[in-house]
């Protein structure tokens, strides 16, 4: 177990929970996906920029399979692209991964103060004009081994996201999502494969706005006041008032290996919030829910949850607790009590000064036992607590250098104990042309591995919206296994232009290069989208 102390660990639910409520947390903006569209080194891009919302130092959370698989933090913007850094994860974000954000709100331009300023007959003319807006995107991602293999594969793809509110007038909106690809494989003596992916992040229709006195909403889609649900496929159904809202849901898990529709396991549930009114400058809700799934007719899961959100301009807070209901056949199993605190995780971020910042967090979720877990006895049910703490500081010393520390530690779970410590620095805006340098070192160990890891981006701003980056970096690995002692070492360099070709259209063009004892290959990426 992790070394807190004994008296502590009962009364952290509590605590949280306390704190949470105690605390005022940030009034729910509508949140927003997008996705992981390239790995450079240790950076990791996705598909939305200033436009969409974001600032720098925003949290995205990334999701695989419905689970949150890794935290990110946004380092660098432009208009429709980030580039983030690794928070924290259990798995490396991947091209393709859907990546979750609350949007802060998007001033807007003088053209459209200026329409918002025009007779309301003339707004109303043109309002079914501009209900639908969306993005078509074009990607191609290609790896290939340098080892004389001549393995790798080859990946085009197509994305397409439609936002549509208050269509022809109508109160009646939509969110679709759907994305594809096609893998070309080349494997050893030249033999080849292909695959054919489609996956459809977001299909829903809805009967008022998001935050609306009453909404309805049918379909596949992520609900902001039900962060432990995530995806479903249902009947979404909310009212809200000024200072609460209430909320009724049923439906079905997507299949976890494509996210196609599946009837196997039914979910069902509510929610009742409290929030903030808009006006005010500390956004805050805290949320109290309860679902229940149940697979083939018996209780998959049920659990009730607190969660609480918070921002204002010097601090933010996030908190959840779960807690998961047994029926006597899963005590029976091995549960040891038929009530159980099964997740607790907060993060926080405070700004002292404009010099200085702090964050930090907690985290002891748990994987829960399923109807699949007792049912199926090849199932290996891994009950360990993913239990870790984090902290960070930052200091900015002037506009343009910028320097942190980080300290990360966790226990449980199949990789044993790790800890992990970063330094980072940054100089930024140096010149007229934006052009800044970043780097990181992070010493990380674990029972079997020790190492160290070294990063570095230079960036500086082209022309119209375009930006122009160069990454390179070293990872310096000893591993311990059965087999023996191994010692590994990884070079990467490569380069990464953005072009904003105007309002609507963007392009990113990338390559990598990998060399060391265990890969070298080189990755192309290009990507094309349309927003309109």
């Amino acid at each position: 177990m992790y070394p807190y102390p004994k008296t502590l660990r009962p009364a952290l639910p509590i605590l949280v929970a306390a704190v949470a409520l105690a605390s005022s947390a940030m009034a729910q903006q509508p949140e927003q996906t997008t996705t992981v569209t390239y790995r450079s080194g240790a950076n990791v891009y996705v598909g939305a920029g200033t436009k969409d919302g974001l600032k720098e130092g925003d949290s995205l959370r990334v999701i695989r399979k419905a689970e949150v698989t890794a935290l990110l933090r946004v380092a660098y913007l432009s208009s429709r692209q980030a580039s983030c850094e690794i928070l924290s994860s259990t798995a490396d974000p991947v091209v393709g991964d859907t990546v979750r954000f609350t949007p802060h709100p998007v001033a807007a331009a003088p053209a459209q103060v200026a329409a918002a300023e025009r007779p309301a007959a003339r707004r109303q003319r043109s309002s079914t004009s501009s209900a639908l807006r969306g993005r078509l995107g074009v990607r191609y991602l290609s790896v290939q081994q340098q080892d004389g293999s001549g393995t790798g594969f080859s990946q085009p793809a197509l994305d397409m996201r439609l936002d549509g509110h208050d269509l022809l007038g109508s109160p009646v909106g939509l969110v679709a999502d759907v994305r594809t690809r096609r893998t070309y494989g080349i494997g050893t003596a030249s033999a080849t494969s292909s695959g054919n992916a489609t996956r459809v992040y977001q299909a829903v229709m809805f009967l008022g706005r998001p935050g609306a006195p009453f909404r309805l909403a049918v379909g596949r889609q992520y609900s902001p006041a039900l962060a432990t649900v995530s995806l479903f496929d249902g009947a979404l159904a909310e009212m809200n008032r000024s200072r609460f809202s209430v909320g009724l849901f049923g439906g079905t898990q997507p299949s976890l290996g494509d996210l196609s529709y599946s009837g196997d396991v039914q979910e069902y549930g509510g929610y009742f919030q409290l929030h903030d009114r808009q006006s005010r400058s500390i956004r805050w809700s805290v949320t109290l829910g309860g679902v229940g799934s149940y697979a083939f007719g018996k209780a998959d899961r049920e659990f009730a949850f607190l969660q609480a959100v918070a921002s204002a301009p010097n601090w933010s807070l996030y908190a959840a607790q779960e807690v998961d209901y047994y029926r006597s056949w899963k005590v029976a199993a091995g549960e040891p009590s038929a009530i159980s605190p099964t997740s607790t995780y907060a993060t926080g971020y405070l700004r002292l000064s404009r010099a200085l910042s702090l964050t930090g967090g907690y985290d002891n979720r748990r994987t829960v036992r399923l109807y699949r877990d007792v049912v199926n006895p090849i199932t290996v049910f891994d009950d360990a607590y993913r239990q870790g703490v984090w902290g960070g500081l930052g200091v900015s010393l002037g506009p343009h250098l910028r320097m942190g520390a980080d300290v990360r530690s966790s226990r449980g779970g199949a990789a044993g104990p790790a800890d992990a410590y970063t330094g980072s620095l940054s100089l930024e805006r140096l010149t007229s042309f934006g052009l800044g340098l970043r780097t990181r070192s992070t010493r990380y160990t674990t029972p079997s591995t020790d190492g160290w890891l070294h990063a570095a981006n230079v960036g500086i701003n082209l022309f119209r919206r375009s930006r122009l980056d160069v990454n390179l970096g070293l990872r310096d690995e000893n591993s311990s296994l059965l087999t023996g002692s191994t010692h590994n070492r990884l070079y990467w360099g490569g380069l990464d232009l953005e072009l904003g070709l105007s309002n609507a259209w963007d392009v990113l063009l990338s390559g990598t290069r990998q060399k060391g004892d265990l890969e070298n290959d080189v990755q192309w990426y290009g990507g094309m989208s349309y927003r309109f």
